[in-house]
């Protein structure tokens, strides 16, 4: 259901280590997928055993970027995170984890690798809600 939600990956990523490796396989049909591990010295073994590692953070930055998430000065498109469809397929409870976060992301800006923890803290409720109702 929530496959094109992009905050959701990073913060399963960043936050649940144990569902890394089903998340990580699903990361690969992202594009900028292989660029993004390349460009952080990455491979996929050491994504899934330190999703918080500084490459990670890195690797989960690049990402945004590829996928329209972060502009040129590292400010969070928020209308990119979660399309109309998945939006459309969301429970109220989800919808308004979401607007949650879209609330805090607001003032987040992304320079840095480590900025990337900014954005999984406003994304916590959200994940926890849509973890707990999938």
């Amino acid at each position: 259901m929530m496959s094109n939600c992009v905050i959701l990956v990073f913060s399963c990523l960043i936050l649940f280590q144990a569902h890394a490796m089903d998340l990580a396989d699903y990361l690969k049909t992202k594009p900028g997928f292989e660029k993004c591990l390349a460009s952080n010295s990455l491979d996929i073994s050491a994504l899934k055993n330190n999703p918080t590692s500084p490459e990670a953070q890195c690797f989960a930055k690049c990402m945004m970027e590829e996928k329209g998430v972060l502009d040129g000065d590292g400010n969070v498109q928020t209308e990119q995170l979660v399309d109309d469809k998945t939006a459309a397929e969301m429970m109220p409870e989800q919808m308004e984890s979401v607007e949650k976060m879209k609330e805090c992301l607001k003032n987040v800006v992304i320079k840095e690798c480590e900025d990337i923890l900014q954005f999984v803290k406003c994304s916590e409720d959200m994940f926890k809600h849509v973890w707990a109702l999938t």
